[in-house]
């Protein structure tokens, strides 16, 4: 046996940076245990069946910035799994007067935060406000934020600067399957024996040389080294006890991290619905239209403002979704409605949130929080991402790679 092979390492956390992480370490041939505390992998990567249709509940999409290949297009194009760009998203229609800016003030705004020297971080919101009085600026750029998992009165104006690029990627699908499928096929080379569901992990003692790792069962288990691999929500609400304590540094730069709060949305049709996809609507901040086998179905996401509303009444929200859909197509679509799917995440046990987005004063929140300690215990994840790339599966995916190299 060589070295590798005697030490024993635990992953915490079956999502796609824990499941990469794993996948990793078995190729260096180390002995590895997967816990996680649901009853499925994936994380926020989660089919929904339908019939004879599958559609992803969560992350679904391919997003490259200046078309350079990245750790998920990597993964994908080894595997031989093709994918195809869905730039014909964007021809949208948009009739809602309260999302329409002028394109020249857009364009000047972002020139002015670009070129200004921000010496103390601010709210967006309050920069947008300073900068011009129209109230449809500040409504564009909450619009386009929704991806993001926020909106103006949450995000920092220092880290939007920094992520403008990602407002506009090139996105992509992949061809005759879906993202949950592809992503179980590439992990089942992974021995069952490996993956301990339903397993919560409660806490992690690490003041010894070992490292031991304590069940909701009280189960206790040792291991030379462990990588959670959890959302932050998780470390946020303290879902796992670390003794010692992790340092007040760390424990603040986790708080500093936001998580966002939201849902994905799904209307099945047998038939086209939408002439153009519709973006910055009054319940939603898109309707994208896919054929999927036999149906037709219209996918959207309620997160940052969108979610706030939503959650001051979801029935009446949920109404309100139907009733604006059949404004876009122009006749009533309840009789042509063959079934709904709402995935609130932020309800969804073990990872209460969408994904990561940067608050005011986060300043090098990510570096504290991702950083080991005593080359024993790492982090990862998409909310680890340094990078400028969380809240995507590539970011999640590059942390593992970046831990890797301790190994």
């Amino acid at each position: 046996m060589t070295k590798n092979n005697e030490e024993r390492v635990a992953v915490i956390g079956a999502g796609i940076a824990g499941l990469y992480m794993v996948k990793l370490l078995l190729a260096k041939g180390y002995d590895v245990s997967l816990f996680e505390a649901s009853a499925r992998i994936g994380g926020r990567i989660k089919g929904y069946q339908f019939d004879d249709i599958t559609v992803d509940l969560g992350g679904e999409w391919l997003h490259q910035f200046n078309d350079n290949p990245n750790s998920l297009t990597s993964i994908i194009e080894d595997a031989g799994q093709a994918y195809r760009s869905i730039s014909n998203y964007n021809d949208h229609q948009n009739n809602n007067e309260e999302t329409k800016a002028d394109p020249k003030q857009v364009e000047s705004f972002i020139n002015y935060i670009q070129n200004t020297p921000f010496k103390l971080d601010v709210q967006l919101s309050e920069t947008i406000r300073n900068f011009s009085g129209d109230p449809g600026l500040k409504t564009y750029f909450d619009t386009a934020l929704v991806d993001m998992a926020s909106s103006t009165e949450n995000f920092s104006t220092k880290e939007f600067i920094h992520l403008l690029p990602a407002l506009e990627p090139s996105d992509y699908e992949l061809k005759d399957t879906s993202m949950s499928s592809f992503i179980h096929n590439y992990f089942s080379d992974i021995p069952k024996q490996r993956i301990h569901l339903s397993t919560p992990i409660k806490v992690i003692c690490y003041d010894q040389e070992s490292v031991a790792l304590t069940t909701e069962e009280g189960k206790k288990l040792n291991f030379a080294r462990a990588i959670v691999a959890v959302p932050i929500s998780q470390l946020k609400n303290n879902s796992i006890k670390f003794v010692p304590q992790l340092s007040h540094e760390k424990r603040l730069a986790i708080q500093k991290i936001g998580m966002g709060t939201g849902l994905k949305a799904f209307f099945f049709f047998e038939e086209k619905i939408l002439k153009k996809s519709a973006f910055a609507q009054q319940y939603a901040p898109y309707y994208i239209e896919k054929k999927i086998g036999k149906y037709v179905v219209v996918i959207t996401i309620i997160m940052g403002h969108y979610a706030k509303k939503y959650y001051e009444n979801p029935v009446t929200y949920q109404e309100g979704m139907l009733d604006e859909l059949a404004t876009l197509a122009g006749r009533n679509l309840r009789p042509l409605l063959k079934s709904t799917k709402f995935q609130d995440w932020t309800k969804e046990p073990f990872i209460e949130g969408t994904y990561s987005f940067p608050m005011l004063g986060e300043g090098n929140a990510r570096e504290v929080a991702s950083s080991p300690i005593k080359n024993r215990i790492f982090f990862i994840g998409e909310a680890m991402n340094t990078n400028y790339a969380y809240g995507f599966i590539h970011g999640a995916l590059e942390t593992a790679e970046k831990v890797n190299e301790f190994f």
